[in-house]
């Protein structure tokens, strides 16, 4: 009768080993997955969010921003108030829209220049629409030229912004997407 009990108080024992090692294999398996897809979901914010930026900062660098800004201040006081300066619309951004709530997952050395670009170019396009509006044409000389020259201050500091985000960004890419 002895024969017998052993094997059969072993098996359940070994049978009941085996499954909860399978469960914790599954766990680990599963954590390094999930750490591998946040990973990679990093990087292709990560990725768009430079795109994003970079195209934005491009406009920059087709023009000279203080040269533009003396030949239309003399071209402003010299239409005494009839001349006003052709302002484009600004670029929405569809990248950061889609991926703002996510934000959360990107290295903080990222989230901040990030942020800051995005709201400076906010302020630059809703400031830029203030001087398509009537009542800015409308203006005396000197204040639609101040007025221009704030906006391309405010347009300066979008762009360096841009250039410290593209930086970190780079930095964060380069060391394979987290800080």
């Amino acid at each position: 009768m002895t024969h017998w009990l052993l094997p059969a108080l072993v098996a359940p024992l070994v049978l009941g080993l085996v499954t909860v090692g399978g469960w914790f294999t599954t766990y680990f398996l599963g954590l390094r997955q999930e750490k591998r897809r946040r990973l990679e979901r990093i990087v292709d914010v990560q990725t768009a969010v430079a795109a994003e930026i970079r195209s934005y900062r491009q406009r920059g660098t087709s023009f000279d921003i203080a040269e533009h800004g003396a030949k239309m201040e003399a071209w402003i006081l010299a239409g005494e108030g009839a001349n006003t300066p052709f302002v484009p619309l600004e670029p929405e951004f569809i990248i950061y829209s889609a991926m703002v709530k996510d934000i959360h997952i990107l290295p903080q050395a990222v989230i901040d220049p990030v942020v800051l670009f995005y709201t400076q170019a906010s302020t630059v396009a809703l400031f830029a629409s203030v001087l398509r509006a009537e009542r800015y044409e409308a203006l005396d000389a000197m204040r639609k030229n101040d007025m221009y020259q704030d906006y391309l201050r405010l347009l300066q500091h979008a762009y360096t912004l841009a250039d410290t985000a593209l930086g970190e960004l780079q930095v964060s890419l380069a060391e394979g997407g987290n800080q």
